[in-house]
């Protein structure tokens, strides 16, 4: 007697997206608590999509954090959109679901910047991707940032729109050495001379990294 067909299989329900209303709903909780402590308000944009994704049951796997533009109406400053929260609320909640983190148009100080590569450190959050554009990094914060690229999962850095010049230039290509999973690095309108030639032959021939994207920079 031959084997009874079978039907084609179904496919199985993954565990992480029936739980993703459950571990951002946490993390929203443990958001807003960092926010309160600070005196900043939540970022509208990331709120939103997590509604949505706890509603739809699915992982947000980007963050986007951008700053409101200043109050230029005279009156008292409001509360402004902070990093730090997010990152301790990331980090508060366990929260490993998250992929990329992009913030832009901030004006990140160092300690924050220190805060975010202690979190890329840990190897329990498989962060793959940053993005700090126009957010006034200076030369000394990305050399701290850069230090923490040798223990990341990181293949995209993007610091688009920071003047650190040659000296920070210098420095992340620094934590860029030898490093074994960053493939895209963007240096747009940085404030780069001749002078970062060569610590970014360097990194291209010492690295894993075969995108550049320096734009709006004086190279020659």
């Amino acid at each position: 007697m031959g084997k009874k067909k079978k039907g084609p299989k179904l496919p199985k329900k993954i565990k992480w997206e029936q739980d993703a209303d459950i571990h951002q709903r946490k993390f929203v909780n443990v958001y807003e608590v960092q926010c309160a402590k600070v005196s900043s308000i939540p970022c509208p944009w990331l709120m939103a999509i997590m509604k949505k994704a706890i509603e739809e049951r699915f992982y947000v796997r980007k963050f986007i954090i951008e700053a409101e533009d200043d109050n230029d109406t005279g009156e008292p400053p409001a509360p402004q959109i902070r990093l730090d929260p997010v990152i301790n609320a990331i980090r508060k909640s366990h929260f490993i679901y998250v992929y990329e983190l992009a913030a832009w148009n901030f004006e990140l100080e160092h300690q924050t910047v220190a805060n975010l590569a202690l979190l890329i450190e840990k190897g329990i959050y498989p962060i793959t991707g940053i993005e700090l554009m126009d957010c006034s990094l200076l030369y000394y914060s990305v050399e701290r940032l850069a230090r923490s690229f040798r223990f990341s999962s990181l293949t995209e850095v993007n610091l688009d729109y920071n003047e650190f010049g040659d000296e920070g230039c210098v420095k992340l290509c620094g934590g860029c050495k030898n490093n074994k999973t960053i493939v895209s690095l963007s240096l747009c309108y940085c404030a780069l001379t001749y002078r970062s030639g060569l610590p970014l032959g360097e990194v291209a021939f010492h690295s894993t990294i075969r995108e550049f994207f320096l734009d709006g920079n004086r190279l020659e």
